[in-house]
């Protein structure tokens, strides 16, 4: 585990622990493929997708866009803790393919951050639009029975 926290490099200058976490995701994902989706597994085509993979994610961490040109500014995004005891819901939904078989979830946490619930709902068959306004349908729904009215804004 502590080559996971070295500096070390590969070959082609990448972080080692980047391409590690790249090949397991990859390697995982191919797994559910074959076992839920009658995907093949790994394949040549998995290793040229990891090499692509490593590629953006490389051009993402130098901050340059696609094109190659340099990017003005970027943008952390992570945990804001309120002052206020209020709470926060994050949700989102997705669709495989616009209109697809669809889903929505999210979570409750309070002001420190704390999980407090969560949900999961088969929105059926629909557009990724409709499936992230379930998300929120149902989110709300969720801290309205729970008692939470003061949700934070985001």
């Amino acid at each position: 585990m502590s080559s996971l926290s070295s500096n070390e490099k590969t070959r082609e200058a990448w972080p080692w622990h980047t391409v590690f976490g790249i090949v397991v995701w990859f390697i995982w994902k191919s797994r559910n493929e074959k076992l839920f989706g009658g995907g093949s597994g790994f394949s040549d085509y998995s290793i040229a997708a990891i090499r692509n993979m490593m590629v953006d994610t490389s051009i993402v961490n130098k901050g340059v866009d696609i094109s190659g040109r340099k990017k003005s500014e970027v943008s952390w995004v992570g945990w804001e803790y309120s002052q206020e005891e209020l709470f926060k819901l994050n949700v989102d939904g997705c669709s495989k393919g616009n209109p697809g078989v669809a889903g929505a979830g999210g979570l409750i946490r309070d002001s420190m951050g704390t999980w407090m619930q969560n949900f999961a709902v088969n929105t059926g068959i629909c557009t990724s639009v409709r499936a992230e306004l379930w998300a929120v349908v149902t989110g709300l729904d969720l801290a309205w029975t729970l008692g939470l009215c003061q949700l934070r804004k985001p």
